[in-house]
């Protein structure tokens, strides 16, 4: 079941127009927001969202439910703002279907083949590159590698319907898991550090 929710109080666990297009409509069909509020600043700050296999957060900036668009499935996330100012994207892609493209953002199958496959930071960036066209101009990149899971992050600069967009993504593995997070937003953006580390340190099994 997808479900957004309150971040918890929980520690250790550790381009082109067609991109926008989704398929099923998250507000009308699989969203459940959790009453349970949390008075921590990771809880004001943060919104955790769940999929079938992962928890994921993101910054409440880019989460206004009464001016965006969001689409869902079980496996699988979107939201974007109506102006394309920012989107997000997020996909347990061991559970992605043949047909299905993470709404348009999966442009080479043989590309994501190569991701599910990876075992690297250099296989990882190539298999993101090959299949959806990004990591063109890597600014950082990161890796957490842990004897349960390994986490990959990348921030980017892409050019996108002509205009330049920043671009966060995380990679992460565990088991046969394989998780992909890409948050895009309108440069030079605010997202900061700060969040990269939370999205990155607060993505796992639960």
């Amino acid at each position: 079941m997808y479900r957004m929710r309150q971040t918890p109080s929980r520690l250790g666990k550790g381009y082109v127009a067609k991109m926008f297009v989704c398929v099923s409509l998250l507000m009308f069909g699989g969203l459940t927001l959790i009453g349970r509020i949390t008075a921590n600043e990771r809880g004001e700050k943060y919104q955790g969202i769940e999929l079938t296999q992962i928890h994921c957060e993101i910054p409440r900036t880019y989460w206004h439910p009464q001016k965006d668009v969001s689409y869902a499935a079980d496996h699988m996330f979107c939201i974007y703002e109506k102006n394309l100012e920012y989107a997000v994207y997020g996909c347990e892609l061991d559970k992605l279907g043949e047909n299905e493209d993470l709404y348009g953002l999966i442009k080479n199958r043989d590309g994501l083949d190569e991701l599910l496959n990876a075992r690297s930071e250099e296989s990882v960036r190539n298999g993101i590159y090959t299949s959806i066209g990004m990591l063109n101009n890597v600014t950082e990149q990161y890796k957490i590698e842990k004897p349960s899971y390994t986490a990959y992050s990348f921030s980017s600069l892409e050019q996108i319907n002509n205009e330049e967009y920043q671009v966060y993504i995380i990679y992460f593995v565990q088991n046969d898991v394989r998780f992909l997070q890409i948050l895009l937003e309108r440069a030079p953006g605010s997202l900061t550090a700060e969040d990269k580390k939370q999205m990155l340190l607060y993505t796992y099994l639960h």
